[in-house]
């Protein structure tokens, strides 16, 4: 497809390091790799050998790698050992074309509020954490919920919260 369309140019805006053959590939006919990184080490819920060899595996065709802070920048250099003169630091966009910057938002006063976490449920997530976050909020009384999204979400609710109403 990409010989075929004459694409030049691959950009990878996020890692998976189970994607690291198909990295590979997309580089194998001469078009450059640019790979977004956002985390310059491996979470705690993935560290082992082999997802850090997929991983140098993922990031090794790239041609060049953007991060999004100085931390990364500076991992991305000494964990991956990657060329300072390929790896640039740049900002996230804003989610919005807006003239000037935003002044913060206001919290509803007519409503809960209604805080969200999302993800692969593995433990360095930190759900049990939100959780005691948001149970902590409405003991100081506070007009907060919880909503947690994705399979097997649950089995990180401490057990004495599991039946709170707050909780979604």
């Amino acid at each position: 497809f990409m010989r075929k369309n004459r694409i030049n140019v691959s950009l990878v805006p996020m890692e998976q390091p189970m994607q690291s053959l198909a990295a590979w590939a997309f580089g194998a006919h001469g078009a450059r790799q640019i790979l977004f990184m956002h985390d310059a080490s491996l979470h705690l819920g993935e560290r082992s050998p082999i997802i850090a060899l997929l991983r140098r595996f993922h990031i090794a065709p790239a041609d060049e790698v953007v991060v999004f802070s100085d931390s990364v920048r500076e991992g991305a250099i000494a964990n991956w050992g990657l060329d300072p003169e390929h790896v640039h630091l740049t900002d996230l966009p804003p989610m919005f074309d807006a003239p000037e910057p935003s002044a913060p938002r206001r919290l509803p006063e007519d409503r809960a509020v209604v805080c969200g976490m999302f993800g692969r449920a593995v433990a360095y997530k930190g759900f049990d954490i939100a959780v005691e976050a948001v149970a902590a909020l409405r003991a100081d009384g506070r007009d907060v919920e919880l909503r947690l999204v994705g399979a097997g979400v649950t089995g990180f609710i401490p057990a004495e919260y599991r039946s709170e109403s707050w909780l979604h």
